[in-house]
């Protein structure tokens, strides 16, 4: 596992976050973890792991508003938002899912929740120590 930064894009806007997080590599899943902080003092905790095989992402949130994404290259998924006004069921369509390489350091999620158009990105920035 390997401290690094992370450049977080995500939605339809231009919204850039640089955040701390871990990176962790083997021969079949890439794991990233990394925490935001939230409004007010809410901290958002997030992991997303991949299996390099499938392309299967999932993306998991903690903090006031939770969920657990799945991402599946040109699939329908289900997925709750648990929020502290109650929950909200979606559906996520997964467009494609590209794995970061060593040509492209970002993975890149585009997918559709109730027929909006978002793209995700996680780049990874800086390699700063092993643990």
């Amino acid at each position: 596992m390997e401290r690094c930064l992370f450049e977080i894009k995500s939605g339809t806007g231009d919204r850039v976050y640089t955040c701390p997080g871990t990176y962790e590599e083997d021969d079949k899943f890439i794991v990233m973890n990394w925490t935001e902080k939230g409004e007010d003092s809410d901290k958002v905790v997030f992991e997303v792991s991949c299996d390099k095989s499938t392309g299967r992402t999932v993306s998991r949130r903690k903090g006031n508003v939770a969920a657990v994404l799945a991402f599946e290259p040109g699939s329908e998924t289900a997925t709750v938002y648990k929020t502290p006004f109650g929950d909200i069921d979606m559906v996520i369509k997964t467009h494609y899912v590209n794995l970061p390489t060593l040509m492209s350091p970002a993975l890149e999620i585009s997918y559709e929740i109730d027929g909006q158009k978002n793209l995700f990105s996680v780049k990874r920035l800086l390699q700063n120590s092993k643990n």
